[in-house]
């Protein structure tokens, strides 16, 4: 909210500099007060603006269900400070988006104070999220034909075919639709869009390895999975044997902290114990690893 609004950023400086203590000790709902409410009812008071002519950003919390916690009160705190939403002052003309899986506790908590949107996939999917997978393609696409100027993508790639092909097999689920995509447009050396598009498409076409020639139901873990497969032995492919066993100790510390980790601890991590193992050298493997790996493992300067 600070980011994207200079009067909220003025209002929770000054309620953080009057603030005694981390807030980080607080529980959700002191957090909400304190941090959320207080700014934005503080700034609309001072500003005297009507929000439908000066409006907030849309919030969007997504994968509310993440943030479950085996200690009861936290998780029921996070629930009561979404309810604490509806009185804000001027709420009306806030707009927050929940995303989440199915929890009975989620939809008991918020159910009479919010519009529920089911976004089904799999075999359940809806014509509109077929559509909305199908507008998300078409747009991303036309992206990459313009990031990749030198690899004379014509305005008809991928085809007509080739769309409805992938967003059938997406049958609604955007993180396979965002994969895709990244892979497809990602910047490596000698990245070749469409080479990677022709993969994507022979992995999903019926009669692919492990895919039935009739027509298939599809499996979302399996779909992901097999995208995920693509892009490691892209990775791997031609790396030395030492270089493939530094890769998967990079890759297990990553998914087994399933936290951002820096660079620097991942290499902490994997030299501790070992003397044969150069920490300048694991780094250098782990940035090469991390560039091929980039649409898995998203990656800054130093995380």
């Amino acid at each position: 909210l600070a980011q994207s609004h200079e009067g909220l950023k003025a209002a929770l400086m000054r309620i953080l500099d009057e603030k005694k203590g981390d807030p980080k000790d607080d529980t959700v709902l002191d957090q909400f007060q304190q941090l959320i409410k207080d700014p934005l009812e503080s700034h609309l008071k001072e500003s005297r603006l009507q929000l439908h002519k000066t409006p907030y950003p849309v919030v969007v919390i997504d994968a509310i269900d993440e943030c479950y916690s085996s200690n009861g009160d936290d998780w029921n705190s996070l629930l009561k400070s979404l309810i604490r939403w509806t009185k804000l002052f001027g709420f009306a003309n806030f707009k927050l988006i929940v995303t989440s899986l199915d929890r009975p506790d989620i939809g008991e908590m918020l159910g009479g104070m919010s519009l529920r949107i089911d976004l089904t996939t799999g075999e359940d999917v809806t014509a509109d999220s077929s559509r909305d997978i199908e507008t998300f393609f078409t747009k991303k696409f036309a992206w990459i034909r313009e990031d990749f100027p030198h690899s004379n993508l014509p305005q008809d790639w991928p085809s007509k075919g080739d769309m409805g092909e992938m967003t059938t097999y997406a049958a609604g689920l955007f993180l396979w639709a965002d994969l895709v995509i990244k892979y497809v447009g990602q910047h490596t050396s000698g990245s070749r869009p469409a080479k990677r598009l022709t993969d994507v498409l022979s992995d999903i076409k019926p009669g692919a390895e492990g895919q039935s020639r009739k027509r298939r139901v599809v499996n979302i873990d399996e779909s992901v999975d097999r995208l995920y497969a693509r892009m490691l032995f892209e990775a791997l492919q031609y790396s030395t044997l030492e270089e493939r066993e530094e890769a998967k100790g990079f890759i297990a510390a990553v998914v087994l902290a399933k936290e951002r980790l820096r660079k620097n601890d991942v290499v902490d991590i994997l030299s501790a114990g070992s003397r044969d193992l150069n920490p300048d050298e694991m780094r250098e493997s782990m940035e090469s690893t991390l560039r091929e790996l980039g649409p898995m493992i998203p990656s800054s300067a130093d995380q």
